[in-house]
């Protein structure tokens, strides 16, 4: 997988321990078992950036491996180890028996963010993930799929709840990029709402709760991205604010601006008096 800045990621496995991991990486000693997986970075030019294992004390391989913008790394593979370096975090933190998936995250040093389980319990159970690109991201979710021959941990309102029999059964695997079990979208808001200007005027509209803002219809606004934008708008309007997180979850929230039309005076016509004299004007 590349990332946005050209450099190249390559996920598998190693039976090494002397395979070349950098000095400082997260995991520089083998893991264990017959085999450890590892996730190695190159820059565009094929000069190595940092390589790690990422094992335990059992088989681990590595199958897929993905990227998002900001540099991130992602890799999901198979574990027959009860000691993976999984996060507190972590949606599944214990190793549930015979073969299991994984799924971790790095950042662009290569220090690992996150990572879990993903796995079955029972006898005979194996997760397994198929070769190749099985791994894609979308907003602040990660998708898996493999296949598996056990009691696969699904959710109460999968597609297919139980498994089908036979050898095995495919799956596919949401979950938030941070390894937890359910993702966290962020409470966006925005002040003053509503807002109420006089036609001519304008208004600084605020907005809170996550990291980067857009803001939609660009009519009478100076900018349309920012935490705060300066609104002029010519008549009443509703702007949807759209705010994502540093994950990449993202939530939604309105403000309003009202706008007041001035009022039109009418005068008295002029009139000519005497000195001395009086006159009623009106408005």
């Amino acid at each position: 997988a590349a990332d946005v800045s050209g450099n190249v990621f390559i996920t598998g496995k190693t039976e090494s321990t002397g395979f070349p991991v950098s000095p400082g990486a997260f995991q520089t000693a083998f893991g264990g078992g017959s085999s450890d997986a590892y996730l190695v970075k190159f820059n565009g030019l094929g000069v190595r950036q940092w390589a790690t294992f990422f094992g335990s004390d059992g088989q681990d391989e590595g199958f897929g491996v993905t990227t998002d913008a900001t540099g991130n790394s992602y890799i999901t593979g198979d574990t027959y180890g009860n000691n993976l370096p999984v996060t507190n975090s972590a949606c599944q933190s214990a190793y549930a028996g015979n073969e299991d998936n994984y799924f971790a995250s790095f950042d662009p040093a290569g220090n690992r963010l996150c990572a879990t389980y993903i796995g079955g319990a029972g006898s005979g159970a194996e997760d397994e993930q198929s070769f190749g690109g099985n791994i894609a991201l979308d907003g602040c979710y990660a998708h898996i799929t493999g296949y598996t021959s056990g009691l696969y941990p699904v959710t109460g309102s999968a597609f297919q709840s139980t498994y089908a029999g036979g050898v095995e059964d495919v799956f596919i695997a949401q979950l938030p990029k941070d390894c937890s079990c359910s993702a966290i979208l962020p409470t966006i808001t925005s002040t003053p709402s509503p807002a109420s200007l006089c036609i001519g005027g304008s208004v600084v509209l605020s907005a809170g709760g996550a990291n980067t803002y857009t803001w939609l219809p660009n009519t009478g606004l100076g900018s349309t991205t920012g935490t705060s934008v300066t609104a002029n708008p010519t008549v009443t309007t509703t702007y949807t604010i759209t705010g994502t997180s540093a994950l990449g979850c993202i939530n939604t929230d309105t403000a309003i601006v009202i706008v007041n039309f001035l009022p039109v005076i009418a005068a008295s016509p002029a009139a000519v008096i005497c000195a001395g004299d009086s006159i009623v004007l009106t408005a």
